[in-house]
């Protein structure tokens, strides 16, 4: 549990980036930064193996850890083979030769992209992802998109980001943490009963019933009412399409919408 407190979280959203004091008492003086934090560092996009990270300079190892697969620090083989072929599934050791070689660790939690190669790792992972306005599992091409408000799979990324501590990392990036509000833009979903729930709820908190029926032409929160008033902001048009252009009762609460979203996807992963 030590190592869980003292590891770092890479929040990256561009280059915003946040130590986690996760689970520190409140008695408890949180740990403190690591000294590479303040140094220049060299970021590789991917893993490779220690000797080819450190013929690049390479001073931080990969941050996009694992993604692709279903490890957070072993990276996909269809990615970067050579890290599969010579660690096979022991991430530890991989981290370890990492350390050996003098360059930092990096393990990934997968914020919104349910890859194909995560299906048969990963039960249940269709019920996990976000719904479009017809009620269908959202997806490009193969691979879903997942919903940040979907408690199973914020478990799932908790018990990742713990399985890259586990195996040593120094740093764990939190990738598309903006999941939530992404989805509810051009990617045409939020509409699994989990994000209508989040919204429901957000609306409660943020107006009262006579603020909501007047300013966003909501008396009853009725999801199949909702959603395609919602969804037709959704589509890719014209400027002056833009609910954030308009100032009617459904541009108001599309706009609502996308912030509830956006803050759900941070709330809920801090």
């Amino acid at each position: 549990m030590a190592r869980l407190m003292c590891r770092m979280l890479m929040l990256i959203s561009c280059t915003a980036v946040a130590l986690s004091a996760r689970g520190v008492a409140a008695d408890e003086a949180p740990c403190p930064p690591p000294p590479w934090l303040d140094r220049v560092q060299t970021y590789g996009m991917v893993p490779l193996t220690p000797d080819r990270a450190a013929a690049f300079n390479i001073t931080v190892n990969g941050v996009w850890g694992g993604i692709g697969g279903i490890d957070p620090v072993l990276t996909h083989d269809e990615i970067v083979s050579a890290v599969q072929k010579r660690y096979r599934d022991d991430a530890r050791a991989f981290v370890e030769a990492v350390h050996d070689a003098g360059i930092l660790a990096v393990g990934v939690v997968n914020g919104l992209e349910g890859f194909d190669a995560m299906r048969d790792g990963t039960p249940g992972l269709t019920g996990m992802a976000c719904r479009s306005a017809a009620g269908d599992p959202l997806h490009i091409d193969k691979m879903f998109l997942m919903c940040t408000n979907n408690p199973h799979w914020l478990a799932w990324q908790y018990e990742t980001g713990k399985r890259a501590i586990d195996a040593g990392v120094d740093l764990v990036q939190l990738d598309t943490p903006m999941s939530s509000s992404f989805i509810a833009g051009m990617l045409g979903g939020g509409f699994c009963p989990h994000c209508m729930e989040t919204f429901q709820r957000w609306l409660d908190a943020m107006y009262t019933p006579e603020e909501r029926a007047a300013h966003l032409g909501v008396d009853t929160f009725i999801p199949e009412e909702i959603i395609p008033r919602l969804a037709q902001f959704q589509r890719v048009g014209p400027m002056e399409q833009s609910a954030f252009l308009q100032d009617t009762p459904d541009a108001r609460l599309y706009q609502a919408f996308v912030r509830c979203q956006e803050l759900a996807s941070y709330c809920t992963r801090k």
